[in-house]
Parts: C-alpha cells; sequence; structure tokens
C-alpha cells in the first residue's frame, strides 16, 4: 500500500522558530556583538580613533552586493527548512492590491519620520551627557574626528553614497526582516505569542548592537 502524504503544518512551534532565529539572524548577531566589543574596546583604550571612524563608514557597493547575495541564500535556506516541515505558506497572510502602494508610501512617511525623531532626540542627549561628563578620552575622540573627517561628513551628507545596489539592499533587508518578525513569528498559535513577542525584542537588540 502506498503511505499517506504528511499532513501540511499550519502553525510553527518554539524549535522551528528557534532553528528559523538561527538561519535568519544566527551570524548577525554573533558579527554585531563582535562590533560592538571590538568598538567597546577602541574606546576604553583610546587607540587610533581615525580608525575607529572608519568602521562606522557608509557600506560601499560591493559591500551592498555581498550582503544582497548574503541575504538570499539565507532566504533560501529558511525557504528549504520550511519545506522540509512542510510548512503551508498560504498561512502567511500577505496580499497586494491597489492601496498597496499608497500604504507603503505611508508607513515608510510615518515610520520614518518617528525613527528619525528619536535618533536624533537619544543622539543629542547621548552627545551632551558625554561632553559635560569632562571625559578627556572623549573629548580627544571627538576632536580628533572633527579635524580629519570633514571631507568626509560633507560626501556623506550629500548622499552620493547611494547606490542602486543599496537602494536594491534596502529592499531586500527590509523584506527579510520583516518575513520573520510580522510573519513567521505569527505563524505560531496564538498562546505562544505572548513569549515570542518579547522574544522578538530581545532579538532585533542582539544584532544591532554594533549601532552601540
Amino acid at each position: 500500500m502506498m503511505k499517506a502524504a504528511k499532513t501540511s503544518i499550519k502553525h510553527l512551534t518554539y524549535t522551528d522558530i528557534a532553528v528559523l532565529t538561527l538561519i535568519f539572524f544566527g551570524i548577525a548577531i554573533i558579527s554585531s556583538n563582535y562590533a560592538y566589543l571590538m568598538t567597546l574596546m577602541t574606546w576604553m583604550n583610546h587607540h587610533a580613533a581615525n580608525e575607529f571612524q572608519a568602521e562606522s563608514l557608509p557600506i560601499q557597493g560591493f559591500g551592498n552586493l555581498w550582503a544582497i547575495v548574503y541575504e538570499v541564500v539565507l532566504l533560501g535556506l529558511a525557504f528549504a527548512y520550511l519545506t522540509y516541515r512542510r510548512f503551508d505558506f498560504g498561512g502567511l497572510n500577505f496580499a497586494i492590491n491597489r492601496h498597496t502602494p499608497l500604504k507603503i508610501v505611508l508607513y515608510f512617511m510615518v515610520a520614518g519620520t518617528v525613527a528619525t525623531l528619536v535618533y536624533y532626540a537619544g543622539y543629542w542627549f547621548d552627545w551632551a551627557y558625554w561632553y559635560n561628563s569632562h571625559t578627556p578620552i572623549y573629548h580627544d575622540l571627538v576632536n580628533d574626528y572633527t579635524a580629519n573627517h570633514t571631507h568626509t561628513d560633507h560626501t556623506y551628507q550629500s548622499l552620493s553614497y547611494i547606490t542602486p545596489n543599496l537602494i536594491v539592499f534596502a529592499l531586500l533587508n527590509g523584506f527579510f526582516e520583516e518575513l520573520f518578525f510580522v510573519g513567521l513569528l505569527f505563524a505560531t498559535p496564538k498562546t505562544t505569542w505572548r513569549f515570542l513577542l518579547p522574544l522578538s525584542v530581545v532579538i532585533r537588540f542582539s544584532f544591532h548592537t554594533y549601532q552601540g
């Protein structure tokens, strides 16, 4: 007799989420925290201020191209795992209609505005705290950066760093992250959401530590 085909699963388990987290963000979490620790050591030891700032420059075209390939590969691995698990992709409620472009623009405007305000508010609060603390190391780093990176700042602000590769990567990266956080993470029983939502914050935090 022929064996019956396995039934597709509509809900992912904790184990599935753990595996997918490693696939999507495992390398990013390790590299982000490594970069943060290296940056912290640079500040503490006051070594090579110029080298420290160079690590913060925008990613160049080749880096963006590599990042695109990297994320496509990871998406392929995630798809292979979900296929192996016989996950029902129809459970991911994605739909595109005539309202989609307008919603995308609106969401970007609102989210971008809020994120920018929060970023600059945090930046100036942080700057004021450290500058007023009269920390000699901090002042030396600021003076070195101001003296040696004026031209770099103008280049950065001229938006010349925006390339087709950067735009493609930005769009892909948004899909890459949100597929996990607002797609797969919610493809679980509702009873698990109260645990997975706080976990999602921890995961997001863990691969953004490189920002300091």
